[in-house]
């Protein structure tokens, strides 16, 4: 299997979802536009699966736009849909989950998010490995 591209950045997310792995570099923690990197299902090589840029974000939520500015956001999750054009990017930024949707740039708050412990203050950023993919199952887990 190929190493992903790295090209020196950071890594945003690493994960996998309906069995398609993604990977997001950024070069700049304040960076609002970015590529999700795709391993093809044979495994052969990475390949740009979308482009995203955040400035619809920006527009579509005014009240938080200078924290997508000015502080780090976290990729939580790319959730590939069964139609393509479903497809969404899950945003943690400022205390909220936001969905991105990558085909139209529609986005739009799914939930607040607090902190785990009621002592600490927000941190800037929930990461993809603090997030875990829902499954419904009858077993008790």
């Amino acid at each position: 299997m190929p190493i992903p591209p790295s090209d020196g950045g950071y890594v945003q997310y690493f994960g996998e979802f309906r069995g398609h792995l993604h990977k997001i570099m950024t070069y700049d923690p304040l960076d609002v536009e970015f590529d999700i990197w795709e391993l093809k299902t044979d495994c052969s090589r990475w390949f740009i699966r979308y482009h995203v840029n955040l400035d619809a974000v920006i527009a579509a939520f005014q009240g938080i736009a200078w924290n997508l500015r000015f502080l780090k956001f976290s990729v939580l999750c790319v959730a590939r849909a069964e139609k393509e054009e479903e497809s969404t990017l899950v945003l943690f930024v400022a205390g909220k989950a936001i969905s991105f949707s990558l085909n139209n740039d529609i986005s739009k708050k799914l939930c607040d998010l607090v902190p785990c412990d009621k002592n600490e203050q927000y941190a800037l950023d929930y990461q993809c490995w603090d997030t875990f993919q829902y499954i419904e199952t009858l077993f008790h887990v």
